[in-house]
C-alpha cells in the first residue's frame, strides 16, 4: 500500500508514534507478558491464507496502546519463547507497527496465554472455532481444512457434527 494510500491520514501516525507508549498492564492470572521477539510466527501451521485488515487492526494496537486480547501460545521447551497457537492476525499487526516504527519491540509487551500442545486435528477443529469470533474464516479456508481433517481419517459426518455443521455444508466445501 501506498505511503498516501493508508488508512490514517499521514499527519496522525507521528501523533500516534509518540502517544502509543505501552500501557502498563496487569495481566491475569492466567496471561503472560512477552516481548514481540520472543514470539515464533508459523504459518504454515495457520489455517489462514488471507489476512484480512492487518493494516487496521495494528493502527487500533498503536492507538490503544496494547493489545486487547491476549494470543493464545505454547511454551517452547527450554527457552523464553513461544509459538503462536491463536492471534496471527494480532502478530502480523505488530510486526507491522514494529516495522513502521510506530511500536517499539524493546518495550511492547504482548499478553499470551500458554496453552498445553495438541495434535494436529485438535490444533485444526481449534483453530476453526477460535476463529467463528474474530474475523471468519473463508470457504477456501475452511474447506482446506476438512480435506486435511480427512486426510486425519475424520469423514464428513465426523466433520459435520464435531462443528456442529450440516452435512451438506461439509460436504459442498470438498
Amino acid at each position: 500500500m501506498a505511503k498516501n494510500d493508508s488508512l490514517m491520514p499521514e499527519e496522525h501516525i507521528n501523533d500516534l508514534a509518540t502517544t502509543a507508549a505501552p500501557k502498563v498492564v496487569t495481566p491475569r492470572k492466567d496471561e503472560w507478558q512477552a516481548l514481540f521477539k520472543q514470539l515464533i510466527f508459523e504459518p504454515e501451521k495457520n489455517i489462514r491464507i488471507v489476512y484480512k485488515e492487518i493494516e487496521e487492526l495494528m493502527y487500533s494496537i498503536v492507538a490503544a496502546g496494547e493489545v486487547l486480547k491476549a494470543l493464545s501460545v505454547y511454551r517452547v521447551k527450554g527457552t523464553e519463547s513461544f509459538k503462536v497457537r491463536h492471534g496471527n492476525r494480532r502478530y502480523l499487526a505488530v510486526k507491522l507497527g514494529i516495522e513502521r516504527l510506530l511500536i517499539d519491540p524493546e518495550t511492547f509487551r504482548i499478553p499470551v496465554k500458554v496453552a498445553n500442545p495438541e495434535t494436529e486435528d485438535k490444533r485444526l477443529f481449534s483453530q476453526l472455532e477460535e476463529n467463528t469470533g474474530g474475523v471468519p474464516n473463508t470457504i477456501l479456508e475452511e474447506a482446506l481444512v476438512y480435506a486435511r481433517l480427512h486426510e486425519l481419517g475424520y469423514s464428513p459426518q465426523d466433520i459435520a457434527a464435531k462443528r456442529r455443521k450440516s452435512i451438506t455444508h461439509v460436504n459442498n466445501c470438498f
